[in-house]
C-alpha cells in the first residue's frame, strides 16, 4: 500500500457515505479529519474527477435514495487501496470494474469543504 496522497471527490449523504446503509455502521466523515472503513469493511470508495461525481449523483444516487435527501460532493485527498473490490460484514464483495465510471478505492479518506449540493425533495 502506498502512503502518498491523491486528491479526488466524494460523495456524501448527510455526511455519511451514500450507498451503505444509514444506520450505525456508516462512515462519518468530517472536514479535515481523516476517514478509514470500519473493521472487516474493504475500502472507501471516491471519484478521480468531479464530472465522475456528478455523473454518478445525476444518474444513479439521485433516482435511488428516498424522496427528500441532500447529497454533496466534496473535494478530498485520499490514500489508494491496493484491493479490487468493497466489501463489509452486510454487503457482499463489490469488484471496482462494476463500480461506476471514474470510482477509486481509498484506504483513507480527507474530506474539504462541499463542491457541490443537490437536494432532493418530495413531490
Amino acid at each position: 500500500m502506498t502512503t502518498e496522497r491523491e486528491n479526488g471527490f466524494k460523495v456524501l449523504r448527510g455526511g455519511r457515505s451514500c450507498i451503505i446503509r444509514r444506520d450505525k455502521e456508516g462512515v462519518d466523515y468530517h472536514i479535515g479529519k481523516p476517514a478509514r472503513p470500519h473493521r472487516q469493511c474493504g475500502p472507501l470508495c471516491v471519484f478521480k474527477t468531479r464530472e465522475a461525481a456528478l455523473d454518478f449523483i445525476k444518474l444513479s444516487i439521485l433516482a435511488l435514495l428516498p424522496d427528500e435527501v441532500e447529497v454533496t460532493v466534496h473535494k478530498c485527498t485520499y490514500i489508494p487501496s491496493d484491493d479490487n473490490k468493497i466489501w463489509s460484514p452486510w454487503h457482499s464483495r463489490t469488484w471496482l470494474m462494476l463500480m461506476p465510471d471514474g470510482t477509486r478505492l481509498a484506504e483513507e479518506v480527507t474530506i474539504g469543504e462541499p463542491t457541490d449540493t443537490f437536494r432532493k425533495r418530495s413531490r
